[in-house]
């Protein structure tokens, strides 16, 4: 169920976010931009996330939470964002490292 839009001048509900509101003509333009960047860093936390690149993609996804905290669509991805991440990050093993300048044969396991 979509959240409705309400004016913060004149507290009437909108169908849709629009530049002016139609009931008392308040300029809503910024709220517009507002929305618009929230879909903006949704959008690039998909595109991250099929990347592969999970920690950039989780950061995307926050911000657009941040600035609408009940767009269930962008929680849903944001689980799912720090699932594949959890999971690679427990599979991920350390690469085998030696110490420079030390002599001797080393365990590299």
């Amino acid at each position: 169920m979509p959240v409705p839009i309400i004016c913060p001048l004149c507290k009437g509900r909108l169908a849709d976010l629009v530049q002016r509101c139609p009931r008392c003509g308040g300029d809503l333009s910024s709220l517009v931009k507002l929305r618009d960047f929230a879909n903006r860093r949704f959008n690039a936390g998909l595109r991250m996330a099929k990347a592969g690149r999970w920690e950039e993609a989780e950061e995307a996804m926050i911000a657009a939470l941040t600035i609408d905290p009940t767009d269930t669509e962008a929680k849903q991805v944001l689980e799912k964002i720090r699932q594949k991440s959890a999971g690679r990050k427990r599979r991920k093993r350390p690469a085998p490292t030696r110490e420079r300048g030390s002599k001797g044969t080393h365990d590299l396991e």
